[in-house]
């Protein structure tokens, strides 16, 4: 168990002092004039322990289930949650190329280098034609819902909720325009692939999706997001329908805020991967204490 927690210590202590130049050369100094093309970089890095006793998905694995849903025995495990490096390449002030990309690590006390895998989460290009509409092409995000579009480093909780891990339809390749209007609220609608999960098959048509949120009051924003198209499993012949339709809703005043989102899937979804009906729902409640410090329940 000591040799266990000194490899962890020493691992982490490598990969903070390997961030350290990356934050120095980030630190700001006298204004200078923009010039492109230009590349930023960013990225997170998320230590996480898992107590065995949350059980684990598989018989023949000892890695616990992140929500406890799971009925074999597992072991304890302190590994890298995230490791994600991002970089922005800026060609002009309207376009620019995203990137983000895993490592996958393993545990800590089973470490390989040899064994590490890289995927490519976000790739495509931003264009924007005015302060407010903008055009997306790649890789990324797909507008719907509220939680699957926040990124894990400013999400208020350490896992995502069930609903969006088995109903949120996932990173896609397609296009989207966007719009924001920060008086009246943001609209975005997108066609896609419909293969985010599939392994080389492709299906009969694109997917439609799209999304909007709208401010109610100073404190109150709602929203609504939908989906349709067509999912083909891996070595299938067949395309599963796919429909989806979410709503949201956030309120905040002072130092309290509130989430909700409410998920409806009839056709594939990733909880059965099967063509099945899932349902679900979340309600989030948050309380400032300080600048940098909130509650969440």
């Amino acid at each position: 168990m000591i040799r266990f927690v000194l490899r962890s210590l020493r691992l982490s202590t490598v990969l903070l002092l390997g961030l350290l130049p990356v934050a120095w050369a980030q630190e700001s100094g006298p204004p200078q004039a923009v010039k492109y093309p230009r590349i930023l970089h960013q990225g997170q890095m998320q230590v996480q322990f898992n107590s065995g006793s949350l059980g684990s998905t598989r018989p023949t694995s000892q890695s616990p289930a992140n929500n406890g849903l799971a009925e074999f025995p597992a072991g304890d495990e302190l590994f890298f949650r995230r490791v994600r490096p991002a970089w922005v390449v800026e060609f002009s002030p309207q376009l620019e190329l995203d990137t983000e990309f895993e490592v996958d690590l393993q545990p800590f006390d089973s470490f390989d280098l040899k064994k590490t895998r890289i995927e490519t989460l976000d790739l495509f290009l931003h264009y924007r034609f005015s302060d407010q509409s903008s055009l997306a092409l790649g890789r990324y995000k797909v507008p719907f819902g509220w939680e699957g579009l926040r990124s894990s480093r400013t999400i208020n909780t350490v896992e995502r909720s069930d609903v969006t891990v088995y109903c949120y339809p996932e990173r896609d390749v397609g296009v989207t325009f966007f719009h924001h209007d920060p008086e009246v609220g943001e609209f975005a609608v997108g066609s896609f692939l419909g293969q985010a999960r599939s392994n080389g098959d492709s299906n009969g048509s694109l997917d439609l999706i799209g999304r909007m949120n709208v401010r109610i009051t100073d404190q109150l924003r709602l929203g609504a997001s939908g989906h349709l198209g067509t999912f083909r499993l891996t070595g299938g012949g067949t395309d599963i329908p796919v429909r989806r339709l979410g709503g949201e809703a956030q309120w905040e005043a002072g130092s309290w805020k509130l989430e909700s989102e409410v998920i409806y899937s009839d056709g594939y979804n990733t909880a059965s991967d099967a063509d099945s009906r899932a349902f679900g729902y979340y309600f989030s409640g948050v309380y400032r204490l300080a600048e940098p410090l909130d509650v969440v329940l």
